[in-house]
């Protein structure tokens, strides 16, 4: 039977990881920027690490934004399979609902428009369609921004 391990992040989280395709570019931007993001969101306490027998199948962390919002992101392994999925999307649910205890109101996340996996998933989260959409990277690919009010 799997193991399942929510931990609080550490870079080496990130040691042998490979995103699913449709977060390669996301990943290499990511890690172009690492030594400061990762010093954040190690500093920070922010970021969770989702692995199963010990290998890391995802990693999701919220910035905060003014008025009492937070910014989530993630990154998924490639070859996650479909059932570390339904685990991996409770212990996301999980990760939310602690927002409003912790005192905020609401999270955006933007999702790229020709990936509807994150698509699918984002609604699974209970986050709403914004219309909002802007080349947030400005490499070429629109994203659209989703908002989930807690």
């Amino acid at each position: 039977m799997a193991q399942f391990e929510l931990h609080s992040f550490t870079p080496n989280d990130f040691d042998d990881f490979t995103p699913q395709s449709m977060q390669e570019d996301e990943y290499m931007l990511f890690k172009k920027d690492r030594p400061i993001l990762l010093e954040y969101i190690e500093k920070e306490e922010n970021t969770v690490t989702i692995t199963r027998n010990g290998k890391t199948i995802g990693v999701y962390g919220f910035i905060p934004l003014p008025e009492k919002g937070v910014h989530a992101w993630l990154f998924f392994a490639k070859g996650i399979k479909k059932s570390d999925m339904v685990v991996a999307v409770r212990m996301i649910k999980a990760g939310i609902a602690a927002l409003e205890d912790l005192g905020y109101e609401w999270v955006q996340t933007p999702v790229r428009t020709d990936f509807p996996q994150g698509e699918r998933l984002i609604k699974m989260l209970g986050f709403s369609d914004t219309e909002v959409e802007e080349d947030v990277f400005e490499n070429g690919v629109t994203y659209k921004y989703w908002m989930r009010v807690l």
